[in-house]
């Protein structure tokens, strides 16, 4: 037992494994939760972990790209993009304090910033300017962008877990303004996207993401 635990040595394994092998004496079924135990581990999302996030009302992915808004905040537009994953629906989790917290697991206590892999700007509610279509928030790509938090809506029985997982649906939160996507388009340089926005209100479909692990 203790040549399994200290095999694979981090806190989640750990206490996981302890947790479920408890009161257990069978060999094979050991080796069984272990196995679940490390499968279960591969799906929780790291500092440093490179994700996708699919809307889950359109099945369009959060992406941006080298393309600033004409409007508002004039950084780079953040959209709605492939129903499969591309380069521009890219992000890295990463930490906000100097703390090097790399494959650290993330929990929905922590907060985070989402990085994008073609840009390196980080996701961005402006408050002080409307988005293409509406009265809302323009979301955008800055140098400098919004501490997250998730908030687990995948379903009444796992929306308690303390890991964040892949699979998971969850919306994304700044300081209570949440990310949401809706059929309306805007158009910069004859190029059509899908609009992305920051608004306060209920939450509701439109504002779902399924995270997954790229």
């Amino acid at each position: 037992m203790t040549l399994l635990i200290n095999s694979y040595p981090n806190y989640f394994f750990k206490s996981e494994f302890t947790k479920r092998v408890e009161g257990i004496n069978s060999v094979d079924e050991i080796f069984k939760i272990f196995s679940e135990v490390v499968f279960d581990e591969s799906k929780i999302i790291k500092f440093g972990s490179l994700i996708a996030l699919k809307h889950v009302a359109t099945g369009k992915y959060l992406s941006s790209c080298n393309v600033n808004y004409i409007t508002g905040s004039k950084e780079r537009v953040v959209f709605a993009g492939e129903k499969l994953p591309d380069k521009n629906a890219l992000w890295y989790v990463t930490c906000t304090t100097t703390t090097n917290h790399d494959y650290r697991h993330c929990t929905y206590d922590d907060r985070f910033y989402l990085t994008h892999k073609v840009t390196g700007n980080k996701l961005y509610i402006d408050l002080y300017y409307d988005s293409p279509t509406t009265s809302h928030f323009q979301v955008s790509c800055r140098s400098e962008g919004d501490s997250l938090k998730w908030i687990n809506t995948s379903n009444a029985t796992n929306n308690n877990a303390p890991y964040v997982k892949a699979k998971d649906v969850i919306t994304l939160n700044c300081d209570d303004y949440i990310f949401r996507s809706h059929d309306l388009t805007f158009t910069i340089r004859n190029k059509t996207f899908q609009e992305v926005f920051g608004h306060k209100e209920r939450i509701g479909g439109n504002d779902k993401w399924q995270i997954e692990i790229v």
